[in-house]
């Protein structure tokens, strides 16, 4: 599954510029995880050597905060975690909230029933939980093979929380989900969705005709659809946590491959898009390194320990 080429600190991806990188966020699925969802140990080697030398490391993901168990497990070092794509964001040392932004519950409501028409298995998120439901009643284990795809079906069976009813379920909520997603198992289905539901104004707060905007729609990598609030990313977290550092783009690295990335990518100077990233990120980065079953997240923090040390050089010479 994963290259057995041993890797050392070197300036992999070619980085460049004058200012040194302090932070780093990288995404995990598609990108953190190898394609069996495991963290590789040479990621963990790299994610440490990162943390000694000074390099503040964080996670920007589009799973919940019960998902991230797998990450603490391998990287226990890790402390900030953007979930559910920056609506969600949390101090593991503190146990802390430090971000949570939710959906308006009632209009939360109206869209997953217009998602359940479509026959499409729908999951909501809330906090750290995610509560999910099939589109009709059925062996489970049968449901789970037609939405989900088996290199993340084990994932997904032992993260969510099925209900027999979603909408009573939000309802007895005291308030709405941060994310509904969608696991639609049929790509026909997930192009009458995007017509249907995804407009034009895609991040924009409101609509041609000035009425706010209620979601936007990303595409991921694993056959799900995410929907979204506009301006809650990845991007607007992983910026407020470089401000409250002190640090500018220009010292912030971030690393990812779906569309759900392309807030933090296009904030960072250094956004590096993983070989098996779609088209749209690798425009957006401004560099690439190779896949998550090649290590592409150690050669990119490599890459910028390298960097680092580059630049230190110079200025005792």
């Amino acid at each position: 599954m994963s290259s057995s080429e041993p890797l050392d600190i070197k300036n992999y991806i070619g980085l460049t510029g004058d200012t040194p990188i302090r932070f780093i966020a990288s995404d995990v699925d598609g990108t953190l995880v190898n394609e069996a969802k495991s963290v590789d140990p040479e990621v963990v080697a790299a994610v440490r050597a990162a943390r000694e030398s000074g390099i503040r490391v964080a996670i920007a993901s589009g799973r919940a905060w019960h998902e991230m168990d797998d990450v603490i497990d391998a990287m226990p070092c890790l402390r900030y975690f953007v979930c559910t794509n920056g609506a969600y964001v949390m101090d593991k040392e503190e146990q802390k909230e430090l971000v949570h932004i939710s959906f308006d519950k009632t209009r939360a409501m109206d869209l997953v029933r217009k998602l359940m028409t479509y026959g499409v298995f729908v999951e909501v998120y809330v906090k750290a939980e995610i509560f999910g439901q099939y589109p009709s009643v059925g062996d489970e284990n049968s449901q789970a093979e037609h939405f989900f795809r088996p290199n993340i079906r084990p994932f997904i069976l032992k993260t969510r929380t099925m209900v027999p009813d979603l909408i009573a379920h939000l309802a007895s909520l005291p308030e709405g989900p941060e994310k509904i997603q969608i696991f639609y198992g049929d790509e026909r289905i997930r192009e009458r969705i995007l017509v249907d539901l995804r407009d034009e104004f895609q991040g924009a707060a409101i609509d041609g005709k000035g009425r706010e905007r209620f979601y936007d729609v990303l595409e991921s990598s694993e056959g799900n659809l995410e929907f979204v609030l506009p301006h809650t990313t990845k991007g607007t977290a992983v910026e407020a946590l470089a401000n409250h550092w002190g640090y500018t783009p220009d010292e912030v690295m971030t690393i990812g491959d779906s569309e759900n990335d392309l807030s933090m990518i296009r904030f960072a100077s250094a956004s590096v898009a993983m070989g098996n990233a779609r088209d749209n990120v690798k425009a957006a980065a401004r560099y690439e390194t190779t896949d998550n079953n090649h290590h592409g997240v150690a050669r990119a923090i490599y890459s910028a320990i390298a960097y680092n040390r580059e630049l230190e050089n110079k200025e005792k010479y």
